[in-house]
């Protein structure tokens, strides 16, 4: 069988990518509570563009700590400090000839109630306390709160508006409030901007696997009556207000991803 186009450059805007072979996102837990690419992580994706691949999309990369973290050991771009970290990543993958674009997310609904908040608390626990904190947090912290989350005693997730529970977390969730939808908004931005920042050589916004995005797309899961639901138009907003705004702060030649799926992860 002949693969005539597979090696052959293609382009995303213009951003030319040396052949059709993409990896895919996907969580590798390589970070930690900061959302700074470790060794480890750079270590993963420069083997992976050294073995040939075009165009490289990071993991699940948060840009919202408090209600948006979905793992301990993910990326971040939610803060300036994470800059550094992805810019020598961006370098080691870049001197193979391969690009590389970062998945920016949010889980909305799908997070465990759990996550909401603990964030935060664990980049300075870490800063303090260091590799014991992380005992502490693994020994005496985790456990209880998973008792906890099956017992609904920790905070509601995030939603766009009040809605079933995903199948994934089985987390009571809560409707954001019309500032809190453009709090996320600008959260998106800020983040693809850091990306920019970075060296990075486009976004892909995590609209998918009934994610935050996606949950303001489908009328199962928006039930807002303000200017992000009702409508397809309005219920689209919130990905288009995101994609403006980066499109103004990153200008028209920054390749913008938008990953869909028709699966919304419901029983």
């Amino acid at each position: 069988m002949e693969y005539s186009k597979l090696f052959t450059p293609g382009k995303i805007g213009n951003v030319e990518i040396k052949n059709r072979i993409v990896m895919a996102p996907m969580c590798m837990g390589f970070g930690q509570y900061n959302g700074c690419a470790t060794e480890k992580m750079m270590d993963y994706y420069e083997e992976r563009a050294k073995g040939g691949v075009g165009l490289i999309f990071t993991e699940i990369t948060r840009v919202n700590d408090v209600t948006g973290a979905s793992s301990f050991g993910q990326l971040g771009m939610s803060h300036d400090y994470q800059i550094p970290a992805l810019r020598e990543m961006a370098r080691r993958v870049h001197k193979h000839g391969c690009k590389i674009m970062v998945e920016l997310h949010h889980p909305g609904r799908q997070n465990l109630g759990l996550m909401i908040g603990t964030v935060p608390l664990c980049v300075v626990g870490d800063k303090i306390m260091g590799n014991l904190y992380t005992k502490i947090l693994t020994g005496a912290v985790i456990p209880p709160g998973k008792r906890l989350q099956e017992k609904d005693i920790v905070p509601r997730v995030v939603a766009p508006s009040k809605c079933e529970r995903s199948k994934m977390s089985n987390s009571v969730n809560r409707g954001l409030s019309n500032k809190g939808v453009k709090k996320i908004i600008c959260q998106f931005i800020e983040g693809a901007v850091r990306v920019k920042k970075a060296g990075c050589d486009g976004v892909e916004l995590h609209a998918s696997h009934g994610y935050l995005i996606q949950q303001f797309l489908s009328p199962n899961t928006n039930k807002r009556t303000d200017e992000y639901g009702g409508s397809l138009e309005n219920r689209m907003r919130f990905l288009m207000e995101i994609i403006d705004g980066i499109r103004k702060n990153c200008g028209s030649d920054f390749p913008i991803v938008v990953r869909l799926t028709v699966d919304e992860m419901y029983d």
